[in-house]
């Protein structure tokens, strides 16, 4: 609700670009609240407010997409020709969330860094371990 007022939905259409602008404050903002509220559990809980910020202007954004497409439907073949701008708002919040992370990542002394990033640290582990052991002994990942 709140980003929905700084930027709407139509506005974040026509302009992709201030997701940067949404991802950066947004995660910025989950990271410290997350961090000084819940130190021990700030990595996963972060990710958490970030998805609980962006799902109403996401959710609006696909009602408006959604109301278009019923009025004028379009073929199977040029859906992400239609939907190009809903593409293209994901991939600024993908990368603005990327960005948000790396900063802080860089930025925030290594005592905190543990407590803010130590799931993410972990999972990052573990896919170096994976990736790296013997190509003989990889598990499928495909039951």
């Amino acid at each position: 609700m709140v980003l929905e007022s700084l930027f709407g939905s139509r506005e974040t259409l026509r302009h992709p670009v201030f997701m940067l602008v949404m991802a950066w404050l947004a995660g910025s903002v989950a990271l410290w609240t997350a961090y000084f509220t819940f130190p021990g559990s700030a990595s996963v809980l972060a990710v958490s407010f970030i998805t609980i910020a962006f799902v109403p202007l996401m959710h609006h954004i696909f009602k408006s997409e959604e109301e278009k497409e019923a009025e004028r439907p379009g073929y199977a073949a040029l859906f992400i020709a239609r939907h190009f701008n809903v593409v293209k708002v994901y991939a600024f919040l993908f990368i603005g969330l990327i960005l948000t992370y790396a900063f802080w990542y860089v930025a925030v002394p290594p005592a905190q860094r543990a407590l803010l990033f130590s799931e993410q640290e972990k999972t990052l582990d573990t896919a170096r371990e994976w990736f790296s052991s013997s190509a003989g002994t990889h598990r499928s990942l495909v039951c």
